[in-house]
């Protein structure tokens, strides 16, 4: 079953990728995602997810698992299998 923070991390997966290639090269990688506030109404949406050897390792949060999950499937980190990789979903009304 496809959950609704599935469906929109997959649509920004491109983003994502242009992002965490960014943060590779040193540069902030950033995404915007304000529309993620539209999902629902939670007192936080700070989670974090970190992704090593093309796995989930932690997470926390359910959007902030569906991101590490989508990540994780979509190999984007791949090339950095020795590497953990922290993603964090930064609060909506912060951008």
């Amino acid at each position: 079953m496809t959950s609704k923070y599935d469906r929109y991390w997959a649509a920004h997966l491109g983003e994502i990728r242009d992002a965490v290639d960014r943060a590779a090269e040193g540069f902030p990688g950033t995404v915007a995602t304000p529309s993620l506030r539209d999902l629902g109404d939670r007192q936080s949406w700070y989670g974090l997810a970190e992704i090593r050897a093309g796995k989930m390792t932690r997470s926390s949060m359910a959007h902030a698992t569906s991101l590490g999950s989508r990540i994780a499937d979509s190999g984007i980190c791949a090339q950095w299998p020795q590497d953990t990789s922290g993603l964090s979903s930064t609060p909506p009304e912060t951008l």
